[in-house]
């Protein structure tokens, strides 16, 4: 026996039971049975062994039986996304998901539809590979039978007893913090709904590839099992519902991530590379336009919508669980609350996720905007001219040089002048002494060329983790020394720099 007879004998052993497997779905009269999960994931297993095992026999590079290999690689990926999809579609009715209508069902069952078709061309396409390689099945051939579903009424009963968490809400917080922080990586979907058709190979691998939609699935998988290693089956899950709605949004949108992962991954892998080939024309189980139409404006589009739709969720979660603090904190040394600092509260508040308030002269800010902040800067300019004035008046100094007379008060410490010489501003309308020197100083520290050096403070009130960081932020110059210069933050707030 040659050795090709010798790999062919040995593969017709590995790889019987995927050929019968796809041998049966070529009835199409065994719809039912091929897409039931028990079925699929046979599928699954069986494509996932053989693609594994022809790759370590060296197929990849094998004219022969490269072909076989290829269509071995689609039915590993529609087996996978068709198992996954039909789970969702089961469990849709009980993920109590906020924005629940019939629109994802529908769409969910047509593009299951499409994905069958798809199964049912690849196994055509091995069937026929195999035959061509010579490959046998000694197997025996697949009966309905093995693979009927489990009838849903036959549930156990549910007497197993809660655990009891003494303190969750820490978790709690902290898992729908880090939700929310995954809005940083949903910034890829920004066009996403603006995209016509004939932008969609551009948009993948360009905007959205398999390697960043891998590392933010991984991070959903990890929101999964922090809650179902900290939070599922307890006292807190079943007396707040909230939760199991939580973990819906989480499941959800992790199962349509690895579907666009892996649509994305056989897109980079098998399509793209491949696309002026006999194989591209012979092997390709759904048309290219529309195998990104299904990954863009069905997987990635879910995924948005519901992301969205958790997002208050959380918030209300972190509110309801957060511990409420109120401090008195310095506003930054340096021209307030200009860009920088602004900036850097903004991002502290936004990292966390709860309701935060600014209050200043009993007026409320929301400090999770940056123009919110440059609003109080206004005001908090106002009150440093009002303080200086006062200075002015209770020293008796003559208002006779405007420049002169801030020279002064730098010297004891009142002011602080960025620019020298300072502009001089002449007073062109004839004002008042006092009137000229209220323009003046209005304008130069409007202008960044001085700062009145007061001991100010705003009061923020919310989630502790939130006030606790702006303090030390506010206790590290808001990240700029008194001259405006960047300095090192310290590790606690590293977060800020993604």
């Amino acid at each position: 026996m040659s050795s090709s007879d010798a790999f062919n004998q040995l593969i017709s052993v590995h790889c019987a039971r995927l050929y019968n497997l796809c041998s049966f779905i070529l009835d199409k009269s065994n719809k039912d049975i091929v897409l039931n999960r028990r079925f699929l994931g046979n599928l699954n297993l069986e494509a996932t062994w053989m693609e594994e095992t022809l790759d370590s026999s060296g197929a990849r590079h094998s004219e022969q039986w490269f072909p076989f290999r290829e269509g071995v690689s689609a039915i590993k990926l529609f087996s996978s996304v068709a198992y996954d999809l039909n789970h969702v579609i089961r469990s849709f009715p009980y993920y109590n998901l906020i924005k629940s209508e019939n629109e994802f069902s529908n769409n969910a069952i047509s593009v299951l539809d499409e994905i069958y078709s798809a199964i049912i061309n690849a196994s055509e396409y091995l069937v026929k590979k195999a035959r061509k390689c010579g490959l046998h099945s000694e197997a025996s051939p697949v009966k309905r039978e093995h693979f009927v579903d489990l009838d849903a009424t036959n549930m156990l009963e549910n007497d197993r007893k809660l655990r009891h968490i003494e303190n969750p809400g820490k978790t709690l917080i902290y898992l729908a913090t880090e939700f929310i922080n995954l809005k940083a990586e949903m910034n890829l979907l920004d066009r996403r709904s603006a995209l016509k058709k004939n932008e969609f190979k551009k948009f993948i691998p360009d905007t959205v590839s398999e390697e960043k939609l891998r590392l933010i699935l991984v991070r959903y998988h990890n929101l999964q099992s922090l809650y179902d290693t900290y939070l599922s089956e307890s006292d807190i899950e079943n007396a707040d519902h909230r939760l199991r709605s939580l973990r819906g949004h989480i499941s959800f949108i992790f199962h349509m991530l690895k579907s666009a992962t892996e649509f994305s991954h056989y897109y980079e892998r098998h399509i793209l590379p491949r696309q002026n080939s006999i194989f591209f024309k012979t092997l390709l189980p759904i048309e290219e336009d529309r195998f990104l139409e299904i990954t863009i404006d069905f997987f990635l589009k879910y995924f948005e919508v519901y992301f969205n739709g958790a997002k208050e969720l959380c918030f209300d979660v972190i509110e309801s669980y957060a511990e409420i603090c109120e401090r008195d904190i310095k506003i930054p040394e340096y021209r307030g609350f200009h860009v920088r600092p602004s900036s850097l509260v903004s991002k502290i508040v936004n990292y966390y996720g709860g309701r935060v308030k600014m209050i200043v002269n009993g007026i409320e800010y929301d400090p999770s905007s940056p123009l919110e902040l440059f609003r109080v800067n206004e005001e908090i300019n106002a009150q440093k001219r009002v303080k200086l004035f006062e200075i002015i008046h209770s020293q008796g100094h003559k208002i006779t040089d405007v420049n002169e007379l801030l020279k002064k008060l730098s010297k004891k410490g009142h002011v602080i002048i960025y620019k020298n010489p300072l502009e001089n501003i002449p007073n062109k309308e004839n004002l008042s002494d006092q009137e000229h020197l209220k323009n003046t100083i209005a304008y130069l520290l409007a202008s960044g060329q001085i700062d009145i050096k007061m001991n100010l403070t705003v009061k923020f009130v919310g989630d502790i983790r939130t006030v606790g960081d702006i303090e030390i932020l506010s206790q590290n110059g808001y990240g700029e020394d008194k001259y405006g210069n960047n300095i090192t933050l310290p590790k606690k707030l590293n977060y800020l720099k993604r």
